[in-house]
Parts: structure tokens; sequence; C-alpha cells
């Protein structure tokens, strides 16, 4: 048997599986996993993963669709039926046998369920240190984005290039084969995305991408590369978890979050989606934001993540519709500290303690850094002994405290000392923290 009639023949047992599963909805997902290790879940992160390192702009949800044979939630509703103490037993018993894919064995936690399918982590590889390498199904689908991927009004040449850079990602492109191009727009898209990539390539992982961006003077980067890098590497830093709130708090490391101040907490939710949400109506029912932009008030309803409901996270973690409210001593504001500390140890190797406080009563305060652009300022007034007027006081919504677990790693001028962190929102409500504060601005010892 040649290599395509094997592929045909392969592809037409895998059409048949899936149209017996289509047929038999009376056969739960959990008697599946229970049974085989795998479900129809596990189906199709199979194909959507398989899809993307083929190029293909192809999500968890869109491969669901093809698996079920309609939207998974209409699926869902029809067909799945609540699972009884026996099966939740035999689901947590077999667990080991289950397919990798499933993300119920993460080597880091094993009930750890996977999430954010669309952050392209599992297009990359780890090196020795743990960091996520660079692969060519990574660059691959940066090539697929609505930017560069060719349209119908494409000339040759830029289907030639594109053509090209999908057989081979690291190919070398000069500028005559960009200039040929006939559309300017397509031109500079190319310059930038190919910019970003001679980057990322001679880093060798995201992370050490990252930080050459922010360790070097002038970040020229476009925001939604910046983005797009802390978003994978925030899944890398955060895999294993099974706390909901840890992975919706890790959120605010790529997202903007509108702020609401509601009977004393403190409600973050997903910037994009509120402003989707004011103008369709919203959705759900357990909590609510106002949102205001100049015009009377306009409420949107969003699940609040509370400690009996956090599960409901999982089921939509890529839809950015949650709450989380990060008012003292609650869980998400916790989980918030958590995720921080992950990430400086998983950049800098260095275990930190990060801890909420109400005040910063140090006569002896020597160091602190903003996780945002307006908490910098604020602290550094602050700091100065200037005066602060109410207002901005007021959009201080958190205070940290931040330790590190081995002073050596400290400069010797501040070695134990402790590190304050604050957290604002803007005159407009919006929260946009900077991870990379917490990598460029601690006081490290220097590099023997």
């Amino acid at each position: 048997m040649d290599d395509k009639t094997r592929t045909e023949v392969e592809a037409a047992a895998f059409r048949g599986l899936i149209k017996h599963l289509q047929k038999r909805t009376d056969v739960q997902n959990i008697d599946l996993m229970n049974l085989a290790g795998f479900c129809r879940n596990c189906l199709a992160k199979w194909y959507a993963a398989e899809a993307q390192a083929h190029g293909e702009d192809v999500d968890y949800d869109a491969a669901r669709d093809v698996i079920y044979g309609m939207p998974f939630g209409e699926w869902k509703d029809k067909y799945q039926k609540p699972a009884d103490a026996a099966q939740k037993k035999a689901f947590e018993d077999t667990k080991p046998l289950h397919a990798d894919i499933s993300g119920h064995n993460s080597p880091l936690n094993g009930l750890a369920p996977d999430f954010w399918p669309n952050s392209g982590y599992h297009l990359l590889t780890r090196d020795g240190a743990g960091h996520l390498a660079v692969t060519d199904a990574f660059l691959r689908a940066y090539l697929q984005r609505p930017e560069i991927a060719p349209i119908e009004e494409s000339c040759d040449a830029e289907r030639a290039l594109h053509g090209a850079l999908m057989a081979n990602p690291r190919e070398a492109v000069g500028d005559k084969r960009i200039d040929a191009m006939a559309d300017a727009d397509a031109q500079d898209n190319y310059r930038v995305l190919l910019a970003f990539r001679d980057r990322l390539v001679a880093a060798g992982t995201v992370e050490a991408c990252y930080l050459e961006i922010f360790r070097t003077t002038g970040v020229t980067m476009p925001p939604l590369f910046i983005d797009q890098m802390a978003h994978v590497v925030t899944r890398r830093v955060i895999d294993g978890t099974d706390d909901p709130f840890r992975v919706r708090a890790a959120e605010l490391l790529f997202r903007e979050q509108t702020v609401t101040l509601k009977d004393g907490a403190i409600l973050l939710g997903d910037a994009e989606t509120v402003e989707m949400l004011a103008t369709t109506a919203g959705m759900g029912s357990l909590g609510k934001l106002v949102v205001g932009s100049g015009s009377p008030a306009r409420q949107v309803d969003m699940d609040v993540l509370q400690t009996d409901t956090a599960a409901i996270y999982w089921e939509r973690n890529e839809r950015y519709d949650t709450v989380l409210d990060i008012s003292f001593a609650r869980p998400g504001l916790d989980a918030l500290c958590r995720v921080l500390e992950a990430w400086v140890r998983h950049f800098l190797q260095a275990e930190v303690s990060i801890q909420p406080v109400q005040e910063i009563n140090d006569e002896k305060w020597v160091w602190h850094l903003g996780l945002d652009a307006e908490a910098s300022t604020l602290l550094n007034d602050l700091y100065e002994g200037e005066d602060v007027d109410d207002t901005r006081m007021e959009r201080l919504l958190s205070l940290f405290r931040l330790d590190f677990k081995d002073p050596n790693q400290m400069a010797a001028d501040v070695r134990g000392k402790p590190i304050y962190l604050a957290l604002c929102m803007t005159p407009d409500q919006r929260v946009r923290l900077k991870p990379q504060n917490l990598l460029v601005n601690l006081p490290l010892a220097a590099e023997s």
C-alpha cells in the first residue's frame, strides 16, 4: 500500500468512527473515557492539533463541531446526562490511562484540565530548561493570520511567498520578494511579521525573545505580538493547575480588564468581552458589571467566579466571559499572587512570596514597582512624599508585598528588604497589567 492510499484508508476509517459516534448519542463521553481512555473531546483536540500543525486555522470549538456534527453546546443540551457517583469514581480511578491530549494527566498535576487550546501552547516544545522552543508549526500559525493569509485579490508574488513560507517558515526573505507584492499593506504586514519571526528564531525560545525585547531599549514590537507571547508563556507557567481562579487571574497578564467597584467588591471583566456584551444584551445571571463610556451606564450580566461555581470556567475558558473578584482576602486576589510568583520563578529562577497588604507602613521602604503604568506613577509619588489626591488613591485596587526566599538573589543594597507592588485602574476604569515589569524592575543581584 503506498502512502497516498494509506492516508485515504486511514481518513476513511476515521470518518467511519466519527459517523458511528454521531449516531450513538446515547454513549456518554465519561463512559468512553472510563472504558477506552478517550472521548469525543479528545478526538476534537487531536483534530485541532493536527490541523494547526499543518498550518490550518482550526480551533478546538471548530474541531468539536466536526466531531459532534453540531455545536457542542447543542449536543450537550440534547444528549449529555449528569454523571452518577459510580461514573465519577471510575473516571478518577482510570485517569492514569486517559489519553495525554485529554489534559487529565499533566506532568505537574494529575487533576489538571486542558485550557486555552488556541494559545499556540500545543504547537511548541520544551527545551532542557523547560522553556518554550520555537517550532515550525508555531511559526506557521502566524502565517495563517488574516493579515497574512492570501485572499482572492492577492497577487502571484504574494501567493508565492506565502506558499514558500508555509513550506519552510524559517526561509530567509529579501526585500525584493516583498517589494514585488502589488499591495502596499501586504508588504507592510509581511515586514512586521518577518521581523518578529526573525527575533523568535534568533532567540530560540519564546521566553528568551520576550525578555530580549524588554531588556533592550525601545520596545518597537507591536502590542499584539507582545500579548501573544505573554499568553503562551503564561499557559506554560500555570500548566498543571486545576484551580479555575488561578487560570482566570492569569488572563490579566495578556488581556485588558474593565473594573467595576460594587458593594466593596473589586470586579474584573475582560474589557473586549464587556464591550461586546454591552451591545448584545449580555448573558449570565450570577453577577453584573456596569460599563460607562461617557454615555448612560449600561448593565452587563456576566458570571462572577465563586468558590461553588468556579468550575464553570473550564467549559468556557476561551470565551473570556467570567468575572474575577480581586477584593482583599478573596480567592481571586490570592490566585493572582500565585500566578505572579510562578511568572517570576519561570523567567528568573527566583522563588518569591507575594502577599496582599492593605497599606504600606514601612519607614524603611526602599523598593517598589507598579504592575501597570498608573501604579508605577502612584508608587513613585508616594515614595517621594508627593501629594496624591483622593481621586488617584481611589484608583488603587491592590497593594502587595514581595519577598525573596533567598535574599542573596537580591542586589546588596536592598538585600532582605520587602518590595512593594501595586495594581491600579485608569481613570476610565481599565486595568492593563504589565507582567514584564516583574522581569526588568526587580532588584536582582548582578550575575557573577
